[in-house]
């Protein structure tokens, strides 16, 4: 798959050496081709869902890179990164996005003109709001609004697709702290300017947080996450598309609970095609909610267990606590003593349940 995905890469169309692809020296043929042809590479990788493809190539393309070629060790650390959370261990991820982070704010601060100083700019924007992004999802909010203030500041607050990238961080962290009114006025501004802009994949990141805002106060309808669902898979964002699916889902719960699983049906089969790990793990999770509120405690526990083994493996913090919500009422009612102890180990032996 590597070679092929080089070939694509390769941007003049011009044969590869037998073993280049092994051939990991600066100075190997590999070098000699072209540096920048296996981060392209890596990129088609991605883009066809090669995900242990794309993670290997930008691995490459960083042994390729000199330590003194900071910003565009920062944006192959990025790329590796989104590989990496595409696929594989979230906690791999965070670590990856922070050494991205690092390197871009070197490279701003040490860039040697205002253009250079613009590119080490956006790369900082972007490595910051992946890694804030990651942080949420692990229950760190604090820590995802204090580094969207803290780049907000660095990169000098503006109505520029960067700054408005961040501001909807800090809107979706803050508002899962509790701070709802500045957190939506924070989302609103950010939707607002990236409409202005005319950058649609900036307003659809906008678009997403604005409506997790609202939705932390519960004023969130079915309607805003088909909008959602709709510019995504316009604008090919598959995991976007399946979070407006997921939680259509989560409205139908309370009313119309059978009407959840064509939903997750649909979600289940994108997110396979896509090779989207998580989202299939929260495509389970929803299962979970909607066999529990229909009282088939069985389905539940059997989906509940796929999205913990999943979540559990890759450090999904987010999804786990979620899913044990669901989880652990059905198994305190049967008095399923060994489920209860991998929820709350050690605080078992003083509770009574059921048996």
């Amino acid at each position: 798959v590597a070679r092929v995905l080089l070939r694509i890469g390769d941007p003049e169309g011009l044969p590869l050496a037998q073993g280049v692809v092994d051939d990991r020296s600066a100075e190997g043929p590999l070098a000699a081709l072209d540096r920048v042809r296996v981060e392209v590479a890596g990129d088609a990788a991605l883009g066809v869902v090669a995900h242990d493809a794309a993670r290997t190539l930008f691995t490459r393309s960083l042994d390729l890179t000199t330590e003194e070629d900071l910003a565009i060790r920062a944006r192959r650390l990025d790329r590796l990164g989104e590989a990496i959370a595409l696929a594989a261990d979230y906690d791999q991820a965070v670590a990856t996005f922070g050494l991205a982070l690092e390197a871009g704010r070197r490279a701003m601060a040490d860039a040697p003109d205002p253009n250079q100083r613009a590119i080490a700019r956006s790369i900082v924007a972007r490595a910051a709001e992946s890694l804030g992004t990651l942080q949420v999802e692990q229950l760190r909010f604090a820590e995802a609004r204090q580094l969207a203030d803290e780049v907000l500041e660095l990169i000098v607050d503006g109505r520029d697709v960067e700054a408005v990238r961040l501001r909807s961080l800090r809107a979706e962290a803050g508002a899962a702290l509790g701070e709802r009114v500045d957190s939506l006025r924070d989302a609103t501004l950010a939707l607002e300017i990236a409409r202005e802009l005319g950058d649609r994949t900036t307003e659809l990141a906008a678009l997403s947080r604005y409506i997790g805002v609202r939705s932390e106060t519960g004023a969130a309808t079915a309607a805003d996450w088909v909008e959602l669902e709709q510019l995504a898979a316009a604008t090919g964002d598959w995991q976007r598309a399946l979070a407006g699916l997921t939680n259509q889902g989560m409205c139908l719960l309370d009313d119309e609970a059978a009407a959840v699983f064509p939903l997750t049906d649909r979600a289940a089969e994108l997110a396979e095609a896509r090779g989207l790990t998580e989202d299939l793990a929260w495509v389970d999770y929803l299962r979970t909610e909607a066999a529990f509120v229909m009282g088939d405690w069985d389905s539940a526990l059997a989906s509940g267990r796929r999205a913990l083994e999943g979540g559990e493996r890759n450090a999904y913090h987010r999804l786990v606590v979620r899913t044990w919500h669901a989880v652990v009422p059905i198994a305190a009612a049967r008095g399923d003593r060994g489920e209860l102890a991998h929820a709350v180990p050690g605080e078992l032996e003083a509770a009574k349940f059921p048996t």
